[in-house]
């Protein structure tokens, strides 16, 4: 078996993990998770009135809410997008749940793909790949209708790309990563922490062998524009920073309730035992 069988094969293999994991209690696929609707909600009034925005008080006529009533602009707006596409195509199967949960699903199944190039051992490279499709918390997340996937595989472009040294691509997934959730701006404070001790062993390494050339490789401007993005989403009124700096609370009840979800996370999936 070559190696793109195998990846194929990876890839079929988490679809059929997600359709099977992602039934309700009538065996039939499920809708989205209750917690993508408030996304939902707010990209349909982006679309249809030009805002985010919860509602609007019928006495004052004042919008409550905003772009920091969920977690993830970059849901948001997708959202928003896929309301306006409906509006435009007109057909009973093309709605917003319907379209971001196959999102989701071309999210994760891109990432299995992305794996297979963090090693560049062409078969070291496919073990991450099935791990991913073992993982019972990729195939949750698939279907899920909710930013996890979009993060999953936007993490995974990011990190494959400056290992490639694509700054372009590099750029781009960095700044959507920026915008997609609070785990998504942790990613990119440490791929950056990453790039920058890279940058100074490298630099390091040619001062010590000034007779060969470094081979090139992305530097910090990379991120200019994931912060410029997470500056103007923060100014518009995005939760990003301030769930972030509430996360890093370390209370004793927060802390202690999730080590017992990260416990039951591995009981659960082998994968990470196996990683």
């Amino acid at each position: 078996m070559n190696r793109i069988t195998a990846i194929l094969l990876a890839m079929a293999a988490l679809l059929v993990h997600i359709v099977v994991v992602h039934r309700n209690a009538l065996g039939v696929f499920a809708t989205p998770y209750d917690s993508a609707h408030a996304a939902f909600h707010l990209g349909r009034n982006l679309a249809h009135y030009g805002s985010v925005f919860w509602n609007i008080d019928p006495e004052t006529g004042v919008a409550a809410g905003g772009l920091g009533s969920y977690p993830s602009p970059l849901l948001i707006w997708l959202s928003a997008g896929v309301e306006v596409m409906a509006a435009w195509i007109r057909s009973s199967w093309f709605t917003v749940t319907r379209i971001v949960q196959f999102i989701g699903v071309g999210c994760a199944l891109g990432t299995v793909f992305l794996s297979t190039r963090f090693d560049t051992d062409r078969n070291a490279g496919v073990i991450p790949a099935l791990l991913l499709v073992f993982s019972g918390a990729v195939a949750a997340a698939g279907a899920s209708g909710t930013e996890w996937p979009i993060v999953m595989f936007l993490m995974a472009m990011a990190f494959v790309t400056l290992e490639h040294g694509r700054r372009r691509f590099a750029s781009v997934s960095l700044m959507l990563l920026a915008i997609a959730s609070p785990v998504g701006v942790v990613g990119v404070l440490t791929l950056a922490l990453q790039t920058l001790i890279r940058a100074l062993r490298a630099r390091r390494r040619s001062a010590t062998d000034r007779g060969t050339a470094s081979p090139k490789s992305p530097t910090l401007l990379v991120f200019l524009p994931a912060v410029v993005a997470l500056t103007l989403v923060h100014r518009a009124g995005a939760s990003l920073l301030p769930d972030l700096a509430a996360a890093l609370q370390f209370e004793p009840y927060p802390v202690q309730h999730g080590i017992a979800r990260l416990r039951d996370f591995i009981v659960i999936t082998a994968a990470p035992v196996l990683l």
